[in-house]
C-alpha cells in the first residue's frame, strides 16, 4: 500500500489536488514526507510568496507584552542558553522566520545580541518592524559574510535540512562561534548511504523538499572543521511523525537534536 501512495504523492496531480482532499489523506495515512530520486533540492524550494505584516506584527507584541510562550524547534533554548552562561548572549539564528524567539528570549534575558538571518521576503519584514520598535539589540543580516568572531551561539531550528548549499552555510560560520546547536532535523542512522531528499507533504499546498542526512557522515563533517558534538537528543516537538512509508532499510530516522562545540 505505501508503495502506491508513495508513487501518488510524487506526482504532480497530488499537489494539484484540493486541499480539503490533501488533508483528508492526510489525517488517514499520516504521511508526512516521501522518498524521491532526486540529488539536490529544486531551485525555488521553500522561497516565500507572500507575507502578512500586520500579522507578524500582531504575533510579535503577543510574545513581547503577554505570558505567551511561542512556538520553536528547540523548546527549552532559552535554558540552554542561560545554561552556557555567555557574556554577552550573541546569538545567531539562521532561518529564523518570525521575530517570536526573539521577542522570547529579549524578555527573559538581561543581556541579548540577536543576529537574524533569513530569506530576503522576511529580512525586509522584520527590518520594518525593528525600525517600528527601535530594537536595538537586533541585528537584520542580508548574507553571513564577515560575520564577527564572537559569536555566542548559532541556531538552526528546523532549518538546515532545506539549504541546498548546507556544507558552504557551515562554512560561513565555522570558527565565528563557540557552539552550533542543529533542532528537529531528521537523520538516519547505522548505514552507509548519502543524504535522502524527500517530498515534504504534509503542508500542503505547500509543498517543501529537504534532505535526510546520514548521522556518522554529518558527525564526522563537523569534526573534521573542529566542531565535536556534544549533545544528541530525540526531538518529539511534531507529534505523530514517522516515517513509516520509506524502505525498510531506513527503519532509524529521527529528529534530532545536536549540539556541537568549537574544539
Amino acid at each position: 500500500m505505501y508503495k502506491i501512495l508513495n508513487y501518488f504523492f510524487l506526482t504532480k496531480t497530488f499537489d494539484n489536488i484540493n486541499s480539503f482532499l490533501a488533508r483528508k489523506l492526510f489525517k488517514l495515512f499520516k504521511i508526512f514526507f516521501v522518498e524521491t530520486k532526486l540529488n539536490s533540492l529544486p531551485d525555488e524550494n521553500h522561497k516565500l510568496k507572500e507575507i502578512d505584516i500586520n500579522q507578524e506584527i500582531e504575533t510579535f507584541k503577543k510574545v513581547q507584552n503577554e505570558n505567551y510562550i511561542p512556538w520553536t524547534a528547540q523548546d527549552n533554548l532559552y535554558e540552554i542558553v542561560r545554561d552556557l552562561n555567555f557574556n554577552t548572549n550573541k546569538i545567531l539564528d539562521i532561518g529564523a522566520g518570525s521575530l517570536s524567539l526573539y521577542a522570547f528570549l529579549d524578555k527573559k534575558m538581561k543581556k541579548l545580541e540577536y543576529l537574524y538571518f533569513d530569506q530576503p521576503l522576511f529580512s525586509s519584514i522584520n527590518e520594518k518592524i525593528k525600525l517600528k520598535f527601535n530594537l536595538s539589540n537586533l541585528k537584520i543580516l542580508n548574507n553571513l559574510d564577515n560575520l564577527d568572531d564572537n559569536i555566542d551561539l548559532v541556531y538552526f531550528g528546523s532549518a538546515i535540512q532545506y539549504f541546498n548549499d548546507y556544507r558552504n552555510i557551515l562554512f560561513k560560520v565555522f570558527n565565528k562561534t563557540q557552539f552550533i546547536l542543529i533542532s528537529l532535523t531528521p537523520f538516519f542512522e547505522n548505514l552507509d548511504k548519502n543524504n535522502l531528499i524527500v517530498k515534504q507533504i504534509n503542508m500542503h499546498p505547500i509543498i517543501y523538499y529537504h534532505y535526510i542526512f546520514d548521522i556518522e557522515k554529518f558527525v564526522t563533517f563537523m569534526k573534521e572543521n573542529n566542531y565535536i558534538l556534544v549533545k544528541k537528543n530525540r526531538n518529539s516537538k511534531i507529534k505523530f511523525i514517522n516515517f513509516k512509508n520509506f524502505k525498510k532499510e531506513y527503519k532509524h530516522i529521527f529528529m534530532y537534536d545536536l549540539m556541537f562545540k568549537k574544539k
